[in-house]
């Protein structure tokens, strides 16, 4: 009997609120009227005052207006003065895009602190590269400190999409320097700030040329090529501006001197060093070892584990991983890298590693459902792919998924064709294959992609070269596939991109060295390929390479970067 009417007690006070709702449309026992622009609203004192600390200010301490029988209320339409009586008689308002800016603000005025955090939860929710900076600024006028801060979070991840966008020019200038000193930007090179800067200066010359000092000022010069900063600032049109740019950068770097050579208190050493956000970092795990001299079964599987910094261009180790393996695969999911499967000794794993690049440490997760070598692994929608790779008896063609939640693998699917030493990389919502080796032994040309949400398998165009343990990378519309292996040509440095919008191969410049197996990863727009292995001679075991290449889309040429500490060979390589 008590549990029923404890019941009965819950329900009482909606059921109260629907019978006031009620009285309010009969109009029963109303007592005031409120007039907004020309129309009038009939209410109840008692339920403004209990819904609304405004009213209850204005009813209870002796204001004029608070004894009317009419009252006038300023700065707000009446249909969203409508949309505010009605939450506070029934509790729900609906919040739009169009609305929510004039809800917020009579809320505001109002002090309906649960219709704010309505409009507050929306606004969070609706935030995109072209509104950010109006809901960041919507935020800082209302005071709502979490819109604020989680509109410049948004701001700071999404800064070159955002530069893009017409609110971007509108800016103030405090406003924007303030985002411009930001550690969090995440952008590519330090030249795509000093573009936003020049952008936002070029908008309106006359206006602001006298903030141009303090706009330039967040910008890190002694980080940017001069080649580029040069080019930048050749390109404004207006003199005037293009002279102040000029003479800034010129201070800027004599402060710099002096700085280093004379400790000046006002030199700003963090215009040093890389944005936090900006700091990207290569790893390369594991593979295989084979030097000179060495015998075909004289190879040293690795556990160790090196990581190079893009700024400062030097390789060193970090924390080996448990298990030596080669051709494994690796991907990042939640800001944690994943190792899977490979070989040792002719064992091949069904272990997984996760490394934690933060705090620099490895541990064991849940092993797939099968031991896998030369698979392929990605990251998609909160899970890992596992798919293909020789698994022992044969050549896979299975599809397996890692749960992070409830760490474990499950079978999902199967690929078309069965294979392994392919390439595999996950690109803009879809995983591609490319090459390997089929049940025959025989190297492919075949490429396929996967779609992890409909788990639709599709056939592309064929590649122009066989090619088995090749690098693979996706770079804006663009898959790449570097060197690898054939029975005819052996190690290749041949190189071809497709392109996804025309489902075509096209054949790019050659690499300097051959590689099969290398490494593949994308670090600011240049396609990094590491290590792998190339010819010996005659009768001679192949030898593992220390040497890396960057590939420019821009230029279309390659370059060497600094080499590694070891030379390895079906690696996996990942950027953080």
């Amino acid at each position: 009997m008590e549990d029923v009417e404890k019941n009965v007690a819950k329900e009482f006070p909606l059921s109260l609120m629907k019978s006031l709702c009620d009285l309010w449309q009969e109009d029963c026992f109303c007592d005031v009227r409120l007039r907004v622009a020309d129309q009038e609203f009939k209410a109840h004192r008692l339920v403004l005052a209990a819904a609304s600390p405004y009213f209850k200010a204005m009813f209870t301490s002796g204001m004029t207006e608070g004894k009317l029988d009419c009252i006038t209320l300023h700065d707000v339409q009446p249909s969203i003065f409508e949309k505010l009586i009605r939450f506070m008689y029934s509790g729900e308002v609906q919040v739009c895009g169009e609305t929510c800016q004039e809800v917020l603000a009579a809320a505001d005025m109002l002090q309906l602190l649960p219709v704010m955090a309505v409009c507050r939860a929306f606004l969070i929710q609706q935030l995109a590269p072209d509104n950010c900076i109006g809901i960041y600024l919507l935020g800082e006028l209302h005071q709502l400190q979490d819109v604020q801060d989680t509109a410049e979070r948004y701001i700071e991840n999404n800064f070159l999409q955002v530069v893009k966008e017409v609110e971007f020019l509108h800016l103030e200038w405090r406003q924007l320097v303030h985002i411009l000193h930001s550690e969090l930007l995440k952008v590519d090179c330090e030249a795509q700030v000093l573009s936003a800067a020049l952008t936002w200066l070029q908008h309106d010359v006359r206006g602001r040329l006298p903030q141009a000092a303090d706009v330039l000022k967040p910008v890190r010069f002694p980080l940017i090529a001069q080649k580029d900063v040069d080019k930048m600032v050749e390109d404004i049109d207006d003199e005037n501006l293009r002279e102040a740019v000029t003479q800034f950068i010129q201070e800027c770097r004599r402060d710099q001197l002096l700085g280093s050579e004379l400790q000046l208190m006002h030199f700003r050493p963090y215009l040093l060093h890389p944005r936090k956000s900006a700091r990207k970092y290569v790893f390369v795990l594991g593979g295989y070892c084979r030097t000179k001299g060495y015998r075909w079964t004289d190879t040293q599987t690795l556990a160790s584990v090196e990581k190079y910094d893009t700024f400062y261009q030097h390789w060193h180790t970090v924390s080996s991983m448990k298990y030596a393996r080669s051709s494994h695969g690796v991907a990042v999911l939640n800001r944690c890298v994943y190792v899977a499967g490979g070989e040792s000794d002719c064992m091949i794993y069904d272990t997984v590693e996760r490394f934690d690049p933060v705090t620099n440490t490895w541990c064991q997760v849940q092993n797939m459902v099968l031991p896998r070598y030369g698979l392929g692994l990605c990251a998609h929608g909160g899970y890992l792919y596992a798919l293909g790779g020789w698994i022992g008896a044969e050549i896979g063609n299975s599809l397996e998924r890692y749960d992070p939640e409830t760490n474990t693998w499950s079978m999902v699917g199967h690929m078309p064709t069965p294979r392994f030493a392919m390439g595999v990389t996950q690109h803009e919502g879809l995983i591609y294959v490319a090459g390997g080796l089929n049940e025959m032994g025989l190297e492919l040309k075949t490429a396929e992609s996967f779609n992890p949400v409909t788990q639709e398998w599709q056939v592309l165009s064929q590649m122009g070269n066989r090619r088995a343990h090749i690098g693979i990378a996706g770079l804006d519309n663009y898959i790449y596939v570097i060197g690898g292996w054939n029975e005819y040509d052996g190690a290749l440095s041949t190189a071809e991109r497709y392109s996804i919008e025309e489902d075509k191969w096209t054949e790019l410049p050659p690499m300097t060295v051959s590689r099969a197996g290398p490494a593949c990863v994308v670090v600011s727009g240049m396609l990094y390929v590491i290590g792998g292995r190339s010819h010996a001679g005659q009768c001679a075991a192949p030898l593992t390479l220390n040497t890396v290449e960057c590939y420019n889309p821009l230029t279309n040429t390659w370059t060497f970067l600094p080499k590694l500490q070891t030379g390895r060979c079906e690696a996996a390589a990942f950027v953080f």
